[in-house]
């Protein structure tokens, strides 16, 4: 019995004769996949990415709610529309609010995706608004192109959706929905297009658009005047388009009283005026425009100094005051004002010493809170942030920087 058990023994498979490895291509499966590791390195793809800033006021949002994600096991509307935005336009987003409830939205991905992303955003969370224009009937297939491809691309260029009443329709008017900024720039190239087709008297100006304001006035006050008294259609562009012709339309008479009139303002201004720049930090710059620009028109009103400011996106911070020189003084001291009554500050704290900043259970930081509720301070990575009042800011600078301070020294004190 043990001779046959020793047969049996040396006639047993080995576990590689049993199960012998899988070939691909007449190799072992096993070499393809040292083979394909080997070969990462070599198929690596390398995109690269950019990151940009939106910052959207609580005033200038179209949602109001303080809500940063799910409420009640529900997404809110912010949520739901930055997740869509980024499963569309493969990008990432963080939000945050601050203190004053601004949203700011970090997004990061490849900069096509980015630029798109801004750009949905600012339209999906922008209130907008919606006007209705009287444009002549026969003037719709200039609106629309060929093939309706103008009106598609004027859409695109503004962010706005522009209804044309049909043939059968007895409406004249044309809706345009979207941003402020966005109707307005639309608004603008729909008149121009019906303007030219006009059998009206139309006639364009070339005005410097730094005189435009004047043409305008603080709250388009001027503006509203001269289309009281004239009855013409005057379409003045927005800053932002960086346009400097004014198109003029209706009765000869009136085309030529308003033309009168514009001139006026345009060689009074340009006789009178004289212009100043100062340098004021690009984050001191809303304090200085305020709610929907209501402290530069308070100014512009108060002074006939108009203020023009650099837009975000723009890394100048330069500021340009306009207007009569005996008047240039007191406008710029009202600008300093604005500006200085805010300010921001950065502390350099490290990370490790933020809980003794906070204090146990939040104590310090409270009891900063409560002395100077109208300052905001934020805590992240090897930086203090702080906002508020100006004096306010010094005096919690000076109690955060000085507690930094003894906790180091203190920690110095213990190594020795």
């Amino acid at each position: 019995m043990s001779a046959v058990q020793d047969d049996d023994d040396s006639n047993v498979p080995t576990y590689t004769s049993a199960f012998p490895p899988l070939l691909t291509n007449g190799k072992p499966e096993n070499e393809h996949v040292v083979r394909s590791w080997e070969n990462k390195n070599n198929l690596a793809v390398r995109s690269s990415t950019i990151t940009q800033v939106l910052s959207l006021p609580l005033e200038e949002r179209q949602y109001k709610s303080y809500s940063n994600g799910n409420v009640f096991g529900k997404q809110s509307n912010l949520a739901k529309i930055c997740n869509d935005i980024m499963l569309k336009t493969n990008v990432t987003m963080e939000r945050s609010f601050s203190k004053d409830k601004c949203l700011t939205i970090i997004i990061t991905g490849k900069p096509d995706s980015v630029q798109h992303a801004k750009k949905q955003l600012t339209a999906k969370l922008t209130p907008q608004v919606s006007i209705s224009i009287q444009i002549p009937k026969e003037h719709y297939r200039y609106l629309l192109g060929a093939h309706g491809k103008k009106l598609a691309q004027i859409e695109v260029d503004t962010s706005t959706k522009i209804t044309i009443p049909s043939q059968q329709s007895t409406s004249d008017l044309v809706t345009i929905v979207g941003t402020r900024d966005g109707v307005e720039k639309a608004r603008h190239e729909l008149q121009m297009i019906s303007d030219e087709q006009a059998k009206l008297a139309s006639t364009t100006l070339n005005i410097p658009r730094e005189f435009h304001a004047f043409i305008n006035g603080p709250n388009n006050e001027t503006y509203k005047q001269l289309v009281n008294k004239t009855g013409a259609k005057i379409v003045i562009p927005s800053l932002s388009s960086g346009k400097d012709e004014i198109y003029v339309s209706g009765g000869k008479e009136n085309v030529a009283t308003a033309i009168e009139d514009i001139k006026r303002i345009y060689e009074e201004k340009k006789r009178t005026c004289k212009t100043i720049s100062v340098e004021v930090p690009k984050s001191q710059h809303k304090y200085i425009i305020g709610s929907h620009g209501n402290h530069i028109n308070e100014i512009f009103k108060e002074t006939g100094v108009y203020i023009e400011i650099p837009p975000p996106n723009s890394l100048s911070s330069t500021i340009t005051l306009r207007g009569d020189s005996d008047k240039l003084g007191v406008a710029l001291t009202s600008v300093y004002e604005r500006a200085n009554s805010m300010s921001f500050r950065e502390i350099n704290v490290p990370s490790w010493l933020h809980r003794f900043i906070i204090g146990a259970k939040g104590a310090h930081i409270k009891k900063i809170n409560s002395e100077f509720p109208k300052v905001h301070i934020e805590l992240s990575d090897d930086t203090i942030k702080i906002e508020g009042p100006t004096k306010e800011c010094e005096q919690v600078e000076y109690e955060i920087g000085n507690a930094a301070k003894n906790l180091v020294g203190d920690d110095e004190g213990e190594e020795e």
